[in-house]
């Protein structure tokens, strides 16, 4: 736990792009990047989205959200239809052509203090570019708001580094959230491949295979499930979806020497529980590219009523991982 809330830029060093990523909705995230707002507000920033933030009400429960609070010379990558809701004076730089399901992009700078509304796109290939466009103002960094649930492209990508978020609105089994937090983790932490073959597929007898992107993730699977290939190696392209792993789970007997390649670990989109099972079969998984997580912020409240202990909740967390916990209701304050 934090002896001050202001060493929270201690983490941040050097990173330019960092996304906060969250367990689940409603976890609080948007406190932590108030928090880094507020303790960066002298230096350049620049802020978007992954979906929708910032926002009154939750659109689930009906309670109130914390709000995303901005300064004065923030850069805010939005949608046209956000501006509505700004609380704020602020100048559009420019209109982007880029489409997202809350309207189009505009990149705007705020001209006093006050919250925003921000929404951004769901894609890699639309994220990029609004980073890209972002970037040509010199921004000393930039904060992403990339909630967990949307995982709908590689973040390594686009990312530098990423904080994760966790709490009581995940589940009211508070045991439940810190295993599942605990697998999340190591999930984010898997080490980097160090096998350089430009092969899709090697063997255990050291036969080699590779395979166009054309092909397909689920001809890829039968192609090794008819030909009987004992894997030593397999890189996939994408995400491994609960389809995938189930794949993999029921034809373990093909897999149970190998290490799968996979692009990054936010490539898992499959069931928590599904992914632990895969470790137990002892496949050992590697990631193209891997993204840091600077720390691990702590929600013990949740907003439907219920309460985790706080002090167990923080130090069986903090046993279960060698990530520093803040208590986002608590040390950020």
């Amino acid at each position: 736990m934090l002896e001050n809330a202001k060493t929270i830029n201690k983490f941040l060093k050097n990173h330019k792009v960092i996304s906060i990523i969250g367990l689940s909705k409603n976890a609080g995230k948007t406190t932590v990047m108030n928090r880094m707002i507020e303790d960066s507000k002298s230096q350049t920033l620049a802020i978007t989205s992954i979906g929708l933030d910032g926002e009154k009400i939750d659109n689930v429960n009906y309670k109130p959200k914390p709000r995303i609070k901005v300064y004065k010379g923030m850069l805010i990558a939005t949608t046209i239809e956000c501006l509505t809701e700004a609380e704020i004076d602020y100048v559009i730089h420019e209109k982007t052509s880029i489409k997202t399901a809350l309207g189009l992009i505009v990149i705007i700078e705020a001209m006093s203090d006050g919250y925003v509304l921000v929404a951004g796109p769901s894609t890699k290939t639309k994220m990029k570019e609004v980073l890209k466009r972002l970037k040509k103002y010199e921004p000393n960094r930039i904060f992403l708001d990339g909630a967990l649930f949307r995982k709908s492209f590689s973040i390594s990508e686009i990312v530098d580094a990423m904080i994760l978020v966790t709490g009581a609105s995940y589940s009211k089994d508070m045991y439940k959230t810190i295993d599942d937090t605990k697998s999340l983790i190591d999930q984010l932490s898997l080490p980097m491949c160090i096998n350089d073959s430009n092969y899709d597929i090697i063997s255990t007898d050291l036969k080699c295979y590779s395979i166009d992107k054309e092909f397909g993730k689920d001809n890829l699977f039968a192609f090794i499930n008819d030909n009987n290939i004992k894997v030593k190696h397999l890189r996939i392209h994408g995400a491994i979806t609960d389809k995938i792993a189930s794949n993999i789970i029921k034809n373990r007997h093909l897999y149970s020497e190998s290490e799968i390649q996979i692009d990054d670990s936010i490539s898992f989109i499959c069931d928590i529980h599904k992914y632990r099972l895969l470790k137990k079969l002892n496949i050992k998984f590697s990631v193209s590219r891997t993204v840091p997580v600077l720390f691990l912020g702590v929600n013990p409240f949740s907003p439907t009523g219920y309460k985790y202990d706080e002090t167990k909740f923080m130090e069986l967390l903090q046993k279960n991982n060698n990530l520093e916990c803040i208590n986002v209701l608590t040390d950020l304050e």
